[in-house]
This record gives C-alpha cells, sequence and structure tokens, in this order.
C-alpha cells in the first residue's frame, strides 16, 4: 500500500497529502492505472482523520490526478496522455494524428487570400469586436453550414478558436468544478483534458457497435444526474461509429426528461447527402453544437464554431469574453473570403475524394479483420485479434516504423481500455505512404503476436 512521509509543517495536511500524490506521480512511484488506499486505509496508516485524506484525495482530483469511481475505488490518471501526442516528432509514417490531408494548395490558397484581403479595406480587424466574433463572419458562417445541411443561426454562434477552445467554452458554460458529466467511456482526449481542466466529474458510459447505449445514459441519470453529456455522433473518436437515429432520438428523450444538455461535437463535417439528423435539430433547446474548419482546411486556422441555445447566451459570450476578449478576426476573415468566393471549396472537396480513396484502401487491406471506419472520416477502429495486446501491437508498428494510438489515451477514468487501435489515414501527404503503413499492419495481423517472456 501507498503510504507517503507528509512533512507536518508544511501547508494544510490535505493539501501536503496531495502534493505528495502528485509528487510520486511525477516520480512514476505511481503509474497510470494503480488503485490508491481507501481513506479509512490510508487515514489509520498517516495517523489522520478520515476527513483530511477526504480532502486530499479531492483536491488531487480537482488538478486531475486520480479519478474515484462509485464501487471500484479511486485510480491514478495518466496525465501525459492527452496531448503529449502532439509535442512528439512525427515518424516518416505518423498515423497516430487526425489531421487534415497535407495539400500544397493550401498554402497558395493562403497566400493568394491574404493578398486577396490587403486589397480590402481591413480597418476593421484591427479593433476590438463584438465577443461572439463580426456579426458579418458568423453569418457567412451560417449560411454556409447551412448549405452542408446544418441549422446554424448566427445570432447564436460564437466563433471560438478552434473545436478546442469551443469544447471548453461549452462545458464551462454548462458546468461548474465538482459537476458531473459523462460521454462515451471511450472518447476524445480534448473533451478528457477539459473536463480535468475545469475540475468536473467525468463519467465514461457504455457503448457498443453502434455507440453510446442510451440506457446507460438513462442509468446514470438515474443513479448521478449529469450536467452534460458529450457526444461524437457522427464520426465518433475513437470508435469510429456513427449513432443511428433511434438512439439519437432516444438520448434526446432522456436528456429532456432528466434536463441534460448536450455537446454535439460535429468537427468532421459529413457531406449534407450522408447526414443523419443532428441532436441539434432533434433538441435545439439542449444542444451546445460543437464545429470547425480544422479538419476541412488546415490546422493553423483556428477557427471553431460554438452554437448555444438562447438560454445560455449571455453566459456563454461572458465566459468567452473572460478568457480572451475576443477571437482574432484575421482567420475568421480569410476563411469567410473562401467561403464567399468559393476558393475553399475544392480543397474541402478534394480532400473528401481523397479520404474516400483512402478508406477504400483500408477496407481493400483489412476488410477481413473487424476494421471500422465511416466513408468521409480520418480515423480507423481495429479491434485486435487474439492473443495481441494493444501496447504490444502498438510497439511492434513502431518498430516497423509506423505510429499508431492504442485505446489507452481515449479511456475516462479507470475504465479499462480495450485491446485495439485507432489509427488516421489523413496524416500522411501521399497515398503510397498510407498504402505502406496498411502493409505493414497486414504484416503484422497475419504474423500474430510472437510469444516473449518479460518477468517471472
Amino acid at each position: 500500500m501507498w503510504i507517503p512521509k507528509l512533512d507536518p509543517l508544511k501547508k494544510p495536511l490535505y493539501q501536503a497529502l496531495a502534493d505528495a500524490l502528485s509528487e510520486a506521480i511525477e516520480r512514476q512511484e505511481l503509474v497510470p492505472g494503480t488503485r490508491l488506499p481507501t481513506h479509512r486505509a490510508l487515514a489509520h496508516a498517516l495517523k489522520l482523520t478520515v476527513g483530511t485524506v477526504t480532502r486530499a484525495y479531492a483536491e488531487a482530483e480537482r488538478r486531475g490526478l486520480i479519478s474515484a469511481q462509485v464501487g471500484r475505488g479511486t485510480y491514478v490518471l495518466d496525465t501525459q496522455t492527452s496531448f503529449q501526442h502532439l509535442s512528439q516528432t512525427p515518424s516518416p509514417l505518423d498515423f497516430s494524428l487526425s489531421l487534415p490531408i497535407p495539400n500544397p494548395q493550401s498554402a497558395l490558397w493562403l497566400q493568394q487570400s491574404l493578398l486577396k484581403l490587403s486589397q480590402q479595406g481591413v480597418q476593421n480587424l484591427l479593433e476590438y469586436q463584438n465577443e461572439q466574433g463580426l456579426l458579418a463572419h458568423r453569418q457567412q458562417i451560417s449560411h454556409s453550414l447551412q448549405a452542408w445541411g446544418l441549422p446554424i443561426q448566427a445570432e447564436r454562434l460564437l466563433i471560438c478558436q478552434g473545436g478546442q477552445h469551443a469544447i471548453a467554452l461549452a462545458l464551462q458554460s454548462v458546468a461548474h468544478a465538482g459537476d458531473v458529466i459523462c460521454s462515451s467511456a471511450l472518447t476524445y482526449p480534448g473533451m478528457i483534458a477539459a473536463a480535468r481542466q475545469l475540475g468536473l466529474k467525468h463519467q465514461g458510459l457504455a457503448f457498443d457497435q453502434q455507440g453510446l447505449i442510451p440506457q446507460a445514459f438513462e442509468r446514470q441519470c438515474q443513479h448521478q444526474r449529469p450536467r452534460a453529456l458529450y457526444l461524437i455522433p457522427n464520426q465518433d473518436n475513437p470508435t469510429c461509429t456513427c449513432l443511428p437515429l433511434e438512439r439519437r432520438e432516444a438520448i434526446v428523450q432522456i436528456a429532456r426528461e432528466y434536463q441534460v444538455w448536450l455537446l454535439e461535437d460535429d468537427v468532421q463535417l459529413n457531406p449534407s447527402e450522408q447526414r443523419l439528423p443532428s441532436l441539434l435539430e432533434l433538441a435545439p433547446e439542449r444542444t451546445l453544437h460543437i464545429s470547425s474548419f480544422s479538419k476541412l482546411v488546415a490546422g493553423g486556422l483556428r477557427v471553431g464554431m460554438l452554437q448555444v441555445p438562447e438560454s445560455l447566451l449571455p453566459h456563454a459570450r461572458a465566459n468567452l469574453k473572460a478568457q480572451c476578449w475576443m477571437v482574432s478576426p484575421l482567420a475568421p476573415a480569410l476563411i469567410c473570403q473562401g467561403l464567399a468566393d468559393a476558393s475553399l471549396l475544392p480543397l474541402i472537396e478534394q480532400q473528401r475524394q481523397e479520404i474516400q480513396a483512402r478508406q477504400v484502401l483500408v477496407q481493400n487491406y483489412l476488410g477481413r479483420w473487424q476494421v471500422r471506419a465511416q466513408p468521409w472520416g480520418f480515423n480507423v477502429w481495429l479491434p485486435l485479434p487474439e492473443p495481441w495486446r494493444a501496447s504490444q501491437f502498438v510497439d511492434s508498428c513502431r518498430r516497423a516504423g509506423l505510429e499508431v494510438k492504442s485505446a489507452e489515451p481515449f479511456a475516462v477514468g479507470s475504465y479499462p481500455a480495450p485491446q485495439s487501435i485507432r489509427f488516421c489515414i489523413s496524416a500522411p501527404a501521399q497515398r503510397e505512404q498510407v498504402e505502406q503503413g496498411l502493409e505493414i499492419l497486414v504484416h503484422l495481423l497475419e504474423q500474430g503476436c510472437l510469444p516473449h517472456v518479460q518477468t517471472l
């Protein structure tokens, strides 16, 4: 049992214990997944009150160090997984990042767009703006998204600094530190990181091959009503499911019954003819809709959008203003100019066609395994056959020159990550590189996991 040494002269004891937890995790004395002693057992060992240990654990949970699961105990979280992959140098075949396809035409478009913008009146881009963003920008974005099948309204739209900012702003607008929010037990790591930073209690819900199970959401509402449910209905990350209409309707009904906000992440926009009704269409009074141009155009142009119900608009505006006063209007101006003159549309269409071609390759190479993906999706979900374990498979891929992700970074709290991997076919610049990566995957799957002994 982990028993730290505490200096009784430093800080309140509960803070000293929380600091000791943090230091033990940093030294890797406590590794992710370690189950911590019960409040009573640690209090007895340290000769503290149970209340002091309870406060220390609560402080550590607020810092995003540990996760307490009702009936299961308290576990150490992996504090490095959420965005660590973004700081690593990519390998020649990096399938680990969900990025738009590199396109030399995008740089040319940016050069031409900057020149065209500079020849117009740009004085308003130098001035302070309404925290929601320029009305003309919101109207242009709304018009374009409506043409793609989304009921976006400029009056309730907030321009954000990318989809990640929109997620954090949405959470901050519906919940406070200590509140419960929920999502699928495997979900986008950026959501996990934002919830931790805000001190929210993040509960993972059961899912299957069709996505989140409505009955699991209802049980959570009956046991401990969450403030919000976060969903990626169209192209779930990482499991690549598309939530059926019946489940969307069931989730909306439950959310209305228990007064739960719905956070709909739609950053990978499907073509309108492929779209099922969005949560925003089914429940506009309680849906906060998140979208972005990062995946459609370029990650460096941080233009995200958050549409909120009218009742939340004042609160969301105040939160955005407190965070950054406003989003710089330059990047939205470039995006809106590209939408208005249609210069962006060929780039978006080229990417969709290329992704579709790459997904055909995925099925050709991996169709005999239980691979899951959407026709216009960047990601692919691959449950591994026995006796592979995800950590071994990821290591084997790395030794072969291919980077992929296990399910571990996507796991909420102490949820046991399945023996599956997520890989992305959008990051490589050339289709040939995609084929090289797929060949490595096929080779490893056909070869099987080689037995080896690491311990006695």
